[in-house]
């Protein structure tokens, strides 16, 4: 699993691998996913299911509201957010849980350990 440095920007990042599907007018993504990870630093960050166009751009949630969890340092913490992504373009997306900092300066996201999930397109 990956151990990115997720910044206060409010930009989200990919933790984990990512599932690429595709989708046609009217269909939607339902992901659900699991994670353990964790940082020597003590920090607040948004986690949800994002998205990105395969060829690249910025990796969205579809959502206004994230889930807000207080990572304690030192500690690992499962994370499970599962969701229903409609009404994104017809197209292929990349699929996979994501982090963003919430708070004061950088979070290091250097205690991961696993991540495993699925997403299905659905009508």
């Amino acid at each position: 699993m990956t151990n990115p440095l997720v910044t206060t920007g409010f930009v989200f990042v990919f933790v984990g691998p990512t599932s690429t599907v595709t989708i046609a007018i009217g269909q939607r993504i339902t992901p659900a996913e699991s994670m353990s990870v964790g940082s020597t630093t003590a920090a607040n960050a948004n986690v949800e299911l994002c998205c990105q166009s395969p060829g690249g751009g910025t990796v969205f949630s579809p959502w206004t509201a994230s889930k807000l969890v207080t990572l304690v340092a030192g500690q690992r913490m499962l994370l499970s957010p599962v969701t229903s992504i409609p009404g994104l373009a017809a197209g292929r997306y990349r699929v996979g849980n994501c982090v963003r900092g919430h708070g004061h300066g950088n979070i290091p996201l250097n205690l991961n350990d696993w991540s495993s999930g699925w997403a299905m397109v659905t009508n």
